[in-house]
């Protein structure tokens, strides 16, 4: 995804590369997430969708993965000793 209008795009994307369409989408009402090409492909694929409360990141369980890649990341990175603007 190279811009964060192209959300719609990605999902369409993901259901012809996996041939799976998710039942719901959990999100955080994200603009992209709201309106435009999102909306469209919602639909034509009957893709629920269900948002989380603002500010309360533990209730979208990907928030939970972000959050132990950076952890690796930055461990990885002091015990390299590479440079933080890597």
């Amino acid at each position: 995804m190279q811009k964060k209008s192209d959300a719609g795009d990605a999902l369409q994307q993901l259901i012809e590369d996996t041939k799976w369409i998710p039942r719901t989408v959990v999100s955080d009402r994200a603009s992209e997430e709201i309106g435009g090409s999102w909306i469209e492909k919602k639909k034509k694929y009957g893709v629920q969708q269900r948002w989380t409360e603002p500010y309360s990141p533990w209730q979208n369980q990907a928030e939970n993965s972000v959050r132990e890649i950076k952890k690796g990341i930055k461990r990885h990175t002091l015990r390299s000793n590479s440079s933080k603007r890597l």
